[in-house]
């Protein structure tokens, strides 16, 4: 990144979001921090979003609307081709955005300082989790799920529990170049970028909510999802499957890293990682080999949710 004023790009992927927004679009709009482009791409909505983009790009030249080309790819696809057009266009520092949240006004530019250009950065926040009409509901997302984000900064942790909300990071484009494009197995672009940025860069968190993050029946990853999934075993052993199988997409996502990476950086955890959870063990010793190799979950409901990926 030079030493002039970076540019910034932010990256909205939407899909059937009509009902709030208008209200992010104008959260961002609101920036006290005004230098920015925003790239938007819709994937197939089936009700008023694309025309609510298209609004606000005859009102704001700083909106750019990608065409999907009638190709819907899913959510965590639908950032990897969002990421790779801001860079693309330039982008020193990506912020990424859901379309369902509220940006508190100083967000880009509080966290923008964070980003000094002196190593490849990711740079997350909390978030305060809000109802639907944005009353709140916990001051911390952190605190709310038992994350520890000032200490699980390496790969050893982030791939056994994430705890990088997409909506809340900005990334230098140093590590976009090695993190895009995402692999098509990989479930959670938010994981993604947190295991790449530990690997070829460093992670920073910043304890305050910039961002009401809200919580609905919508919501494709929400903090309430996340805390009833880790908190009920039952239901994870109803979901045992739909685990399993993300668990897979991850393997094989991982090791195209491990192929993109190897020779630039340590893949060694990587490498470990996929051996570990790939060998034909029970999952108790498999558990047991993780830790003994120095990865560690950050909370007992995330060890249980491990556990049951693992499962045979």
């Amino acid at each position: 990144m030079s030493s002039t004023k970076p540019s910034v790009a932010i990256v909205l992927a939407t899909y059937n979001g009509d009902k709030y927004l208008e209200c992010q679009i104008e959260s961002i709009r609101n920036q006290t921090y005004a230098d920015w482009k925003l790239f938007v791409r819709d994937d197939n909505s089936t009700d008023a979003t694309q025309s609510i983009i298209q609004k606000f790009e005859q009102k704001d030249d700083r909106i750019i609307n990608i065409d999907s080309g009638g190709k819907r790819l899913g959510y965590c696809q639908n950032f990897s081709v969002l990421l790779q057009h801001t860079l693309d266009a330039g982008a020193d520092i990506v912020f990424l955005s859901d379309q369902d949240d509220f940006w508190l006004p100083t967000k880009l530019e509080k966290q923008v300082r964070w980003h000094d250009g002196k190593s490849p950065m990711l740079c997350h926040t909390d978030l305060e989790l809000v109802d639907h009409h944005l009353k709140p509901i916990r001051s911390s997302y952190i605190q709310h799920l038992g994350l520890k984000p000032h200490l699980a900064k390496t790969a050893k942790s982030l791939l056994l529990e994430n705890n990088i909300t997409g909506c809340a990071t900005s990334v230098d484009r140093r590590i976009l170049s090695q993190a895009l494009p995402v692999p098509e197995g990989m479930d959670n672009h938010d994981m993604w970028l947190g295991v790449v940025a530990s690997i070829v860069g460093e992670i920073r968190y910043i304890d305050e909510a910039m961002v009401k993050y809200r919580q609905h029946s919508q919501n494709v990853i929400g903090g309430n999802n996340l805390a009833q999934a880790r908190w009920s075993l039952g239901a994870l052993k109803a979901t045992k499957q739909k685990h399993q199988g993300k668990l897979r997409g991850r393997i094989y996502a991982f090791g195209e890293l491990v192929r993109r990476l190897e020779g630039q950086f340590d893949v060694d955890a990587l490498r470990t990682y996929i051996r570990l959870v790939s060998c034909d063990a029970p999952s108790f010793k498999k558990l047991w080999l993780l830790r003994r190799q120095g990865f560690r979950n950050q909370t007992f409901k995330g060890t249980l949710l491990t556990f049951l990926q693992l499962l045979k």
